[in-house]
């Protein structure tokens, strides 16, 4: 269901208030969440389980999960907190998986995107997902390729369940990522 609402105006010249700003941020946030789920009702249910998953593979470093390579490999998303779903869903993927608390730590990973068609009228069964995850500027070159690494893994590991997706890493404020431009 489309729901209409009036234009934001923004006036960069006087800068944003709180009020715009949060306005701006919930309006992306349901157009986000209307996209993730048109994305969702259209995979298989295995499908569904990956697409669940896939955030948190990365916002934990877990043997049981898929792409885990070892123990100092970069993780954690910036404010992410797993639903329950998701953990059910991680549960029903490893059964000897257990969310454990780890204290307060400063996380890797900055953001997950999912980009391309995927929720829009363009996607198709056949459509791949393309999976933008954003690191700690900071993040050492050793930190970068073990993300890369287990990219590349978690890139394998559902086409099992006929799901295709590239997974790019790139710190934040460099614009699209290297690789990234379709030919």
């Amino acid at each position: 269901m489309t729901i209409q609402t009036a234009p934001i105006a923004l006036d960069f010249d006087e800068g944003i208030d709180r009020k715009t700003l949060r306005r701006l941020r919930d309006r992306f946030m349901a157009v986000n969440r209307e996209r993730w789920d048109r994305a969702h009702s259209a995979l298989t249910y295995r499908q569904q389980a990956v697409l669940e998953v896939l955030p948190l593979v990365f916002h934990l470093n877990h043997p049981a999960l898929p792409g885990y390579l070892d123990s100092d490999c970069p993780y954690g998303l910036s404010h992410y907190r797993p639903p329950e779903s998701t953990l059910n869903a991680a549960r029903r993927l490893a059964r000897t998986f257990s969310l454990k608390d780890e204290g307060r730590r400063k996380p890797d990973l900055e953001a997950l995107f999912l980009m391309g068609s995927p929720g829009t009228l363009g996607h198709s069964v056949a459509s791949d997902l393309d999976i933008w995850l954003c690191h700690r500027p900071d993040l050492s070159e050793r930190g970068v390729r073990c993300l890369e690494r287990k990219a590349q893994s978690l890139s394998i590991w559902p086409k099992a369940w006929g799901l295709s997706f590239m997974c790019l890493c790139f710190p934040p404020l460099t614009g699209v990522p290297e690789g990234s431009e379709r030919k």
